[in-house]
């Protein structure tokens, strides 16, 4: 291996841990945050559950959002939830709102699919679905 992809590998691995550093500092904070947001998106028919934008602020709402969400069907919620707010792109510039759509878009498909599979496979919790879709 060339020493200049050695580097390029190592610079990324140092940038990975960075991040996920920061991403995991995040996370241990936010955890109480996160199940609010959860709970509030997925409320069951008609629920009441207090909004976690109201509580919290929306700063700390989208920050959250973006460090717990990955590709699953319950973040799928969260993101296209999210993306209907406001406050998720405030701050964004026109390539950053480009890329939010983006998300939202990729995630709306999933929301019909798990419904249709939840037709197909009754009595499933919501754990096992993130677990099969």
């Amino acid at each position: 291996m060339s020493s200049a992809l050695s580097r390029d590998v190592l610079t990324g691995l140092r940038r990975e841990l960075r991040q996920h550093a920061c991403t995991c500092g995040i996370k241990g904070l936010t955890v109480t945050v996160m199940n609010q947001v959860g709970d509030f998106v997925l409320a069951h028919d008609g629920e009441p559950v207090p909004d976690p934008v109201a509580r919290w602020g929306t700063t700390l709402v989208r920050a959250t959002v973006f460090a717990w969400c990955n590709a699953s069907v319950t973040d799928a919620h969260i993101l296209v939830w999210a993306a209907d707010q406001d406050w998720f792109g405030a701050t964004a510039n026109d390539e950053e709102a480009a890329r939010l759509a983006a998300v939202a878009a990729a995630a709306r498909p999933l929301i019909g699919l798990q419904a249709a599979y939840t037709e197909h496979a009754p009595g499933q919790s919501r754990n096992d679905l993130e677990h099969t879709a």
